[in-house]
């Protein structure tokens, strides 16, 4: 178990962990690919999950041929996820997940790997968005997940050290971001990866954001 005295700080990923935006990135990502001229099969999901967008670009490149400058291709998609978002649910859970953490008065923030464009229009439906207060973005790292800048910069802004926080996270990319900030790290399936896959990287994994809840302890 996650014992929380020993937690100072709970920093929560955003697409695809407290909002289920994957499905919609995904499709952004296959109609913009689309319209420079790269076609974007299904299995690509998975592999794109999770990535920053200098990974993203060049998954799209040496795997895909995508052809593009990178300024037109990025701009192009984040207006087209922000055309969507609207339309992304709170994963179940959320909300009482991050409740809980505000009860016990523990530091939290968000820690994307999306523009803070993004992350604000994304969270802006969400009522519960309101009780984490701090949100970092890509935008103030050099590198984005995996790399573990993000995380590094979160717990040096937040002024805890990295081993007295704890991270929640749907993506290889995000684990091992984390991880490799020296933090803990709860892995979320969702049932729609395996746990096998998160299985080197963390001792923590679990089918939902309700089983993320009950692995906190309070002594």
């Amino acid at each position: 178990m996650l014992r929380l005295a020993e937690v100072e700080a709970v920093l929560f990923d955003m697409d695809g962990t407290l909002v289920d935006t994957e499905p919609l990135w995904f499709a952004a990502e296959r109609w913009v690919a689309a319209r420079f001229g790269t076609v974007l099969p299904e299995m690509a999901l998975a592999e794109l999950r999770g990535l920053d967008t200098a990974a993203l670009l060049a998954v799209l490149a040496e795997r895909y041929g995508l052809q593009a400058r990178a300024a037109d291709f990025l701009k192009a998609l984040e207006l087209e996820v922000l055309s969507r978002l609207d339309t992304a649910p709170t994963r179940p859970g959320a909300k009482e997940l991050v409740e809980q953490v505000a009860a016990i008065g523990k530091a939290r923030a968000i820690v994307s790997n999306s523009p803070a464009s993004v992350v604000a229009a994304t969270l802006r439906p969400h009522s519960w968005a309101a009780l984490i207060p701090r949100r970092f973005s890509v935008d103030e790292v050099q590198f984005g997940k995996p790399a573990p800048d993000l995380y590094h910069h979160a717990a040096a802004a937040l002024g805890v050290a990295a081993e007295r926080c704890v991270a929640f996270e749907d993506s290889i990319a995000g684990v091992t971001a984390a991880v490799s900030a020296g933090m803990s790290c709860v892995a979320i399936t969702f049932g729609e990866q395996s746990e096998a896959a998160f299985a080197a990287l963390t001792r923590w994994r679990v089918a939902s954001l309700h089983e993320a809840g009950r692995l906190f302890i309070t002594t």
